[in-house]
């Protein structure tokens, strides 16, 4: 049963308000997707992990116009106002909101634009909607990230103590840069982002070890030259030409 459950829809920080009448009969799923990038390598296919992209999800709604039904929500109001609404908010170009609560707490509360909506009066005239619907994400929430250079990302194959992996990295005037956090973990240390301070910190039982070398963020990951990771990590690196691969470890 899911008369616990209830769904609201606003715009405008609260200008409009609205109260669906039931929750649809199945709770809709929730789409999440993530940009993920695929690299091509001799041995492998190499996934990056990508931003996460809008939710997506479709709305089934019952909307009565001239039933009246003593389980709808009080709220609630007659089944063209919803209609209305989307139709008003879309057109003026404002994202509205969706919140579904379940036992009074929330289970969502996503920002939203319509995609499509469909909608049609059934045959004791209540309206039944399909509304898909895309979460919208605000400017201000946008994680504010530096420019990233035109720099040609590639999938660099390392070899550490003898066992080939591979990382996403940047061939800079000869150099590599790769992911502090990611090559430090695969050496065995413990690898701590410290936000106040915007510094590195690792070490092999716990992270108390400043990372003293420069590196730069690049969609929200520390890079940094190969030589100077090896380097902190009191390790030694070369230069495999034949094969191109970096030889990290000892």
């Amino acid at each position: 049963m899911l008369d616990h459950i209830k769904i609201f829809t606003s715009a405008n920080n609260g200008e409009e308000i609205l109260t669906f009448p039931f929750p649809p009969k199945d709770l809709p799923d929730i789409t999440d997707e993530w940009g993920h990038e695929e690299f091509i390598t001799n041995d492998a296919a190499m996934t990056l992990i990508g931003q996460r992209k809008r939710k997506r999800l479709t709305l089934e709604l019952y909307l009565p116009v001239k039933t009246k039904f003593k389980k709808a929500e009080p709220e609630s109001v007659s089944g063209e106002k919803y209609i209305e609404f989307w139709q008003k908010w879309s057109e003026r170009r404002v994202p509205m909101r969706l919140v579904i609560t379940k036992g009074g707490q929330s289970i969502l509360n996503i920002a939203y634009t319509i995609d499509s909506l469909e909608y049609h009066w059934n045959k004791i005239e209540d309206i039944e909607a399909t509304v898909e619907i895309s979460e919208y994400i605000f400017e201000e929430d946008l994680q504010e990230q530096p420019s990233e250079p035109a720099y040609n990302w590639e999938s660099v194959r390392i070899k550490i103590n003898g066992r080939l992996t591979s990382m996403k990295g940047a061939n800079i005037n000869g150099n590599y840069i790769l992911p502090v956090r990611e090559l430090l973990e695969t050496v065995g240390f413990v690898v701590l982002w410290h936000c106040e301070e915007k510094k590195i910190y690792f070490g092999k039982e716990e992270a108390d070890r400043l990372f003293g070398a420069d590196f730069e963020l690049y969609d929200g990951t520390s890079y940094a030259y190969a030589r100077d990771i090896a380097a902190e990590a009191g390790l030694g690196i070369d230069w495999d030409s034949e094969n191109r691969i970096i030889e990290i470890g000892g």
